[in-house]
């Protein structure tokens, strides 16, 4: 159970309304209910599953469902935003009364957060960096605590303690309800077409994530990032593959003997050593060093052992099994294609895919230069598997299937020893599954199947 969050300074709201009744939503009720703030819960779902429960979790608060209350809408001083809610299809600039503010949970957050926030976005890794960055600072001797679209719902936080730092990973969703979030260090590591059914363009989603830049102390930038900011302070701290110009710069040194991750002209470990393997991966612990830097936490030799030791998380291209010589990796975690790209291209073995989902609006057709030789088939399913056939399906071997189960048995069929079945949507999960992580352990109870378990 999750206990109960304290403001630390109570905010002197006299009544809120929170749309959505999401992980989100729940943290902002637990941050009021012990305050004297009229906490009003709103849900546009007719039947939402949760209500029951929730009456029984606040009974102070007013839960309304199948729509939203116009009265409190006018009359609220603020509106609280689940990251999922789109603020312009329920036009609620134009809703609210005019001194309702409208934010999102990061908003509160950062209003009451008294420790440094390091803050984290991109399309693609954040997860991971996110990860690697708390455990690296707890190695360190330090304490942090990590939140945000990761783990724990930024407000909780507050009941966790006092830390020396906050680890937040934010979407852009996050991002967009943040006037200004002043955290001390930033970083975007990359950015790549996604939630494109949410924004208007590509150069929204890019100032989207950018927005996370807003207000920081000290900088970490992607320099091979071709939509990064040109951020040329000496707040700055870069990293990318190539041999960096500065000292305080992180890159790679690649020689006859191995590879390392440099600081400037430095070594600072050999990436053979690294329990996350593939160039993606080197990348994110770059990052993750620059940002300690940024934030005055010594890389010290703990330090280093850390992020050796970190081996990946749950759904990103996790080794499920290896059956009769062929190897399952589970990478649900895969959501949009440039991630998906990614774990395609990181497997140099043949392989089999088994990918489809809700697309977003997204450009299908990047997926064609990873369908060379070494991909025998594509597995399809999905309310966007159609799409997915229409741009690869002239390169490879696809075949629609109805479900996962289905996928899988299918992908067993065609597989052969030393083979991959990768299974990487490049979409996200909420067809059919309601998150990534149902999905990925969906797809590991039918591979379980395949073991002689049971589902």
């Amino acid at each position: 159970m999750v206990k109960t969050a304290k403001p630390s300074a109570p905010l002197s709201f006299k009544k809120i309304a929170v749309i959505g009744f999401g992980l989100t939503g729940q943290s902002v009720m637990r941050f009021f209910e012990d305050s004297t703030t009229e906490i009003i819960a709103m849900d546009t779902r007719a039947f939402a599953p949760d209500k029951q429960d929730l009456q029984l979790r606040f009974p102070n608060a007013r839960l309304v469902t199948g729509g939203l209350d116009q009265h409190t809408l006018e009359t609220a001083d603020v509106v609280v935003l689940s990251p999922g809610v789109d603020a312009r299809e329920l036009d609620l600039v134009n809703r609210v009364g005019k001194n309702t503010q409208i934010m999102g949970d990061i908003q509160l957050f950062k209003q009451q957060a008294t420790a440094p926030i390091l803050a984290i976005t991109g399309s693609n890794g954040k997860s991971t960096v996110a990860t690697l960055v708390d455990l690296m600072i707890n190695a360190a001797g330090m304490n942090s605590l990590l939140g945000g679209n990761i783990g724990i719902p930024a407000l909780d936080l507050f009941a966790e303690g006092d830390p020396d730092f906050y680890v937040l990973e934010l979407s852009s969703f996050q991002l967009d309800s943040v006037d200004e979030l002043n955290a001390e260090v930033a970083v975007v590591l990359n950015i790549s077409e996604d939630h494109l059914d949410r924004y208007a363009d590509f150069d929204a989603y890019i100032r989207s994530k950018a927005s996370i830049y807003r207000g920081v102390k000290r900088e970490v930038v992607n320099r091979d990032e071709p939509t990064a900011p040109a951020i040329n302070r000496s707040s700055t701290i870069s990293f990318g593959f190539s041999l960096p110009d500065n000292e305080q710069d992180y890159g790679l040194l690649e020689t006859s003997k191995g590879t390392w991750i440099v600081k400037g002209k430095n070594k600072v470990l050999e990436v053979a050593s690294l329990g996350l393997q593939g160039r993606q991966n080197w990348s994110n612990v770059m990052a993750a060093l620059a940002m300690l830097d940024q934030a005055g936490v010594s890389i010290s030799p703990a330090v280093i052992k850390a992020a050796q030791a970190f081996t990946g998380l749950a759904h990103r291209c996790e080794e499920v099994a290896v059956i009769d010589g062929v190897r399952w990796v589970n990478d649900s975690k895969g959501t949009n294609v440039a991630a998906s790209m990614a774990a395609i291209t990181g497997i140099t073995e043949p392989k089999v895919l088994i990918m489809g989902g809700q697309g977003k609006g997204a450009d299908f057709s990047l997926l064609k230069s990873a369908m060379n030789d070494s991909v025998r088939a594509v597995m399809l399913l999905g309310q966007d598997a159609v799409l997915i056939e229409a741009v690869i399906g002239q390169q490879v071997n696809c075949l629609q299937v109805e479900s996962l189960e289905q996928a899988v048995e299918a992908a067993n069929k065609l597989a052969k020893k030393g083979d991959t079945v990768l299974f990487s949507p490049a979409c996200a999960s909420f067809d059919m599954f309601a998150n990534f992580a149902e999905r990925g352990d969906a797809f590991k109870a039918q591979v379980r199947v395949l073991q002689g378990g049971v589902s």
